[in-house]
């Protein structure tokens, strides 16, 4: 994993109790080259990974080699297009900064919610991968076959494919919402207990009084 240098702001208190309570809650603002550098992390294994991410982009070993040792140095266009098309669920938050979560647009796992505030990075939501893939399969198909390829069965077999990824994620979507709205309504009767940013009781240790 890269040394990244990550911008640190507060954003005052979650909540009303917690401000009472002194909490303050971080969130940590990472710059695109960071965003990359970490979906890269997460996604490839350190050998050999410039040469797997040439053989998988079309971009040379040796371009993001001297682009991954400069700890700054913004990524080019054709990095940033080549690393959202190779991983689409992640696209939204490379070129944003923020997820998506309920369509799938999310960050790499295990990234604090400091990162990916205003939503939780542990949240549980439908993985957009293999719908955004098969776009992203399909029109390149298109672009190398032309006509050939729509007058194809293999057309006929890719669009019925797409539409039943894209049932499945209706479902999930909302299968999710039904299961967030019976947790906000467990919140809302028991918010001490069920919610993570409150504590259950003032046990006299605030992060602010340290």
């Amino acid at each position: 994993m890269p040394h990244l240098r990550h911008k640190r702001h507060s954003i005052g208190s979650v909540s009303h109790r917690q401000a009472k309570l002194g909490w303050k809650f971080m969130f940590v603002v990472m710059q695109i080259h960071e965003r990359l550098k970490t979906i890269i992390s997460a996604e490839t294994e350190e050998a050999g990974r410039f040469g797997w991410l040439q053989r998988k982009t079309g971009i040379s070993r040796n371009t993001w080699q001297t682009w991954w040792d400069k700890d700054d140095a913004p990524p080019g266009g054709k990095m940033i297009e080549a690393a959202a098309r190779l991983w689409p669920q992640y696209a939204f938050w490379l070129a944003t900064g923020i997820t998506d979560r309920e369509y799938g647009h999310a960050a790499p796992k295990d990234l604090p919610t400091s990162v990916t505030w205003p939503e939780d990075s542990a949240a549980r939501r439908p993985s957009a991968a293999e719908y955004l893939s098969h776009c992203i399969a399909m029109q390149d198909k298109l672009v190398e076959q032309g006509e050939a390829y729509r007058a194809s069965k293999e057309w006929d077999r890719d669009w019925e494919k797409l539409n039943a990824s894209s049932w499945d994620r209706e479902i999930s979507v909302h299968s999710m919402r039904i299961l967030f709205g019976a947790y906000e309504d467990r919140i809302r009767e028991q918010p001490a207990k069920v919610n993570p940013w409150v504590p259950d009781h003032d046990d006299g240790i605030h992060p602010d009084s340290e």
